[in-house]
């Protein structure tokens, strides 16, 4: 061969691996993406039960292994319909991560949420952040386990 000149090895190399390279997924990205999707599934599902005041269908989703105390929380939602209306709450997920095992997500947030008090008729606005976490069920559902930070629902 002379020098300067590449191989043709080198090009069929090249004519190989890069069209591979190219067409290997991302797994990672799509990890990423099916839990930023869950997430975002779950806290609306969450968020829909809230805003239509359904302290049933709101606790359906918490696991019975809420971190906290399950009954205490279930008292604070139903607390806040009692003294609140017309709720509108809108969640932005800033990140996503899980722990080492991947059983749980932790999932940071910012909110804000909006609801009219039935003794005024005054709105209130309010806005926090939360990092909600959650426990993946065999099924690969999320069930709230925990939230650290601003309490969005069942706020004084």
């Amino acid at each position: 061969m002379k020098k300067g000149r590449p191989s043709l090895t080198f090009f069929w190399c090249a004519f190989i691996l890069i069209p591979l390279a190219c067409a290997a997924p991302d797994t990672a990205r799509v990890a990423d993406t099916d839990r930023f999707d869950r997430v975002n599934n779950s806290l609306n599902r969450l968020t829909d039960s809230y805003e239509r005041e359904n302290t049933d269908s709101f606790m359906g989703h918490i696991g019975p292994d809420y971190d906290l105390d399950y009954s205490a929380l279930e008292r604070a939602i139903q607390d806040e319909f009692d003294r609140y209306d017309a709720f509108d709450v809108s969640i932005i997920v800033d990140r996503v991560s899980t722990d080492s095992s991947g059983s749980i997500v932790f999932a940071d947030t910012h909110w804000t949420k909006r609801r009219v008090s039935l003794k005024t008729g005054t709105q209130r606005k309010e806005s926090g952040r939360t990092t909600f976490i959650f426990r993946v069920t065999p099924n690969r559902d999320l069930v709230l386990k925990g939230m650290k930070g601003d309490r969005l629902y069942g706020a004084p």
